[in-house]
């Protein structure tokens, strides 16, 4: 889990790679036919970790979406295993970034903004 303090440093990602911007992320869930469907095509095959026996996730990406949840400011783990979050590299104001969630017993892919302060997953892609 990386605040987003972390991720804005640019130095979260291994060389050659970079944390996905909004726009990346929106560009990945039009590809797989928008937002409303495409969580079931990142997530995890047969769900083994997320709190469902919800079985349409195909994970036809590979991506292996896997619900890790987020930490609070407080320090406090909440959502293992029914929600999955991970930052893009775009700020959506002066206190916030955007971010994708997908939820155990949804199809789809949210975008969000939340606090730079919270702790979230981090998935890198190839530059």
């Amino acid at each position: 889990m990386y605040n987003w303090h972390a991720v804005n440093t640019g130095k979260l990602a291994p060389e050659g790679w970079h944390v996905p911007s909004d726009a990346e992320w929106t560009e990945l869930t039009n590809y797989l036919k928008g937002e409303g469907v495409a969580g079931d095509k990142l997530k995890e095959l047969y769900n083994i970790h997320w709190n469902s026996s919800y079985a349409v996730a195909t994970n036809e990406t590979g991506f292996t979406a896997l619900p890790g949840g987020h930490r609070g400011t407080n320090g406090i783990f909440n959502g293992i295993g029914s929600t999955g979050y991970w930052w893009s590299a775009t700020g959506s104001d002066n206190l916030n970034a955007w971010l994708r969630r997908m939820n155990y017993n949804e199809s789809n892919v949210k975008r969000d903004g939340s606090s730079y302060a919270i702790g979230l997953s981090v998935r890198c892609i190839k530059n």
